[in-house]
């Protein structure tokens, strides 16, 4: 997964085209992406619906909450040996 666009290295926007609403994996996503650059701002959009969908994220004071949401989005090396899927 990478980000979708970073506007002038201080905004995080991330894209979707869902035909449900936004959920706490799209929030989570564009959470790791704040933690990954430092951005202050993100902006979740959903071009999947009827009418589109934004939120602005701002990054949490503490992501005890977001932990297990954010996980599969964090990058982690791959130990030796292990090869790629």
């Amino acid at each position: 997964m990478y980000l979708d666009h970073w506007v002038n290295e201080c905004v995080v926007v991330e894209d979707k085209a869902f035909s449900h609403p936004l959920g706490d994996k799209a929030i989570a996503q564009t959470i790791a992406y704040l933690a990954a650059t430092q951005a202050k701002v993100g902006l979740l959009l959903n071009f999947g619906r009827k009418r589109l969908e934004y939120k602005r994220i701002l990054p949490p004071k503490s992501l005890d909450n977001w932990q297990q949401e954010i996980q599969p989005y964090l990058w982690t090396p791959h130990q030796t040996g292990q090869q790629l899927q």
